[in-house]
């Protein structure tokens, strides 16, 4: 075979005429629609559906309001304590890649910064339960969390600023900067 392209033509009977894919399926779902109803043909025209709508009430718009104003509160609470968070992780890692030259004040400071983080993230959570979010909605969760997360990133601080030992210094410090990743990684999905 050459390659050559050519043309094939289709004689058409007396009675036939040409017609598009389009005339094709309509001709088709036409059939299908008789076959399936055992109607000749589907309604010209239906009737546009309508459906009921009711305004709402004042009740209902006030909750809307109020539901409105709770969101942007628990965004302001959980902003706030984001970037708490963020300070405080960033504060163990420059910590814990400077554990052999850190001196014991500034590992006592960072444990303090770690216990009110602590008290921040679980006076967050309880903010939020006050305004009226329920304690198993997941900003709460993750204020209470990283109250969690600080706290035990505060002991092993603590822990690290009592010990002598460069080694054990150096793990208790990575220790509380993965419990501040953890807080951030709740936090922030909030």
């Amino acid at each position: 075979m050459s390659g050559a392209v050519g043309r094939v033509t289709v004689a058409l009977m007396p009675d036939q005429e040409e017609k598009s894919w389009v005339d094709q399926a309509g001709e088709w779902v036409e059939e299908q629609y008789e076959e399936i109803t055992g109607q000749d043909s589907a309604p010209a025209d239906q009737e546009p559906v309508s459906v009921p709508y009711e305004e709402p009430s004042e009740e209902q718009k006030a909750e809307w309001d109020r539901q409105a104003q709770l969101s942007d509160y628990i965004n302001a609470v959980c902003g706030n304590l984001k970037v708490e968070v963020a300070a405080a992780e960033q504060a163990a890692s420059i910590l814990y890649a400077t554990a052999d030259s850190a001196t014991r004040e500034e590992i006592e400071a960072f444990a303090g910064q770690c216990a009110t983080l602590s008290g921040q993230g679980y006076g967050a959570a309880s903010q939020l339960m006050e305004a009226g979010v329920q304690d198993w909605v997941y900003s709460v969760k993750a204020c209470n969390e990283v109250g969690y997360w600080a706290n035990s990133a505060a002991g092993h601080a603590s822990s690290a600023a009592a010990s002598e030992y460069p080694t054990e210094i150096h793990g208790m410090l990575g220790d509380a900067h993965n419990d501040l990743v953890n807080a951030s990684a709740s936090i922030n999905g909030a």
